[in-house]
């Protein structure tokens, strides 16, 4: 992911790699750094955490499409994975919409619990775990923030109207929606 900023006389790139088995010693399977460099030799200038700004950018990005595109009422908020874009997420979504309540769904039960006991304090609004049915169930913003290769809930379980923003799938193969859910989706970014 290269760039060159001419008013900043500088360039950079993002190095990144994905190692799945990172989760098993409690480290982000996601490792990535941000190079800056000056334009005009060559030399470093910065080394960045780039897991920090990919998470902020995606973030971010998530957060405008939903000021953009989700209903402007006061929303429960579903959210997929415990990682850290769930986190950042979690707390970007916020910034563009009342959240009233935020139910989170990991890989597993106690993933689930785990992060939502941790983070909960942080919000001034309920945060609680939830199974795959009962997150959607009455999400009007959903959230996947996950690495799974399959669908993480059933479209049948949407209400009509949820604004979607799904971050996770990174290759060909995945898919964290389903097919029912993609034929029922009315813009796709």
């Amino acid at each position: 992911m290269p760039a060159l900023g001419t008013s900043l006389k500088a360039l950079g790139t993002k190095v990144a790699g994905v190692i799945p088995h990172n989760r098993d010693s409690g480290h982000d399977p996601v490792q990535a750094y941000y190079l800056l460099l000056s334009a005009a030799d060559g030399r470093l200038l910065a080394l960045m955490d780039g897991n920090y700004l990919t998470s902020a950018r995606t973030a971010a990005t998530s957060a405008l499409a939903t000021r953009l595109m989700a209903r402007d009422v006061p929303s429960r908020l579903a959210i997929f994975g415990t990682g850290t874009q769930a986190r950042f997420h979690l707390r970007a979504i916020p910034e563009v919409r009342q959240v009233v309540q935020a139910k989170i769904c990991g890989s597993s039960r106690e993933k689930s619990e785990s992060f939502a006991s941790e983070v909960a304090p942080g919000f001034s609004f309920p945060v609680r775990a939830a199974d795959p049915a009962d997150a959607v169930s009455d999400a009007d913003i959903l959230c996947t923030c996950t690495t799974s290769s399959v669908p993480v809930f059933r479209g049948a379980d949407l209400k009509p109207g949820t604004h979607i923003n799904a971050i996770g799938a990174y290759q060909a193969h995945a898919r964290e929606l389903d097919d029912r859910t993609a034929r029922q989706a009315r813009i796709v970014v």
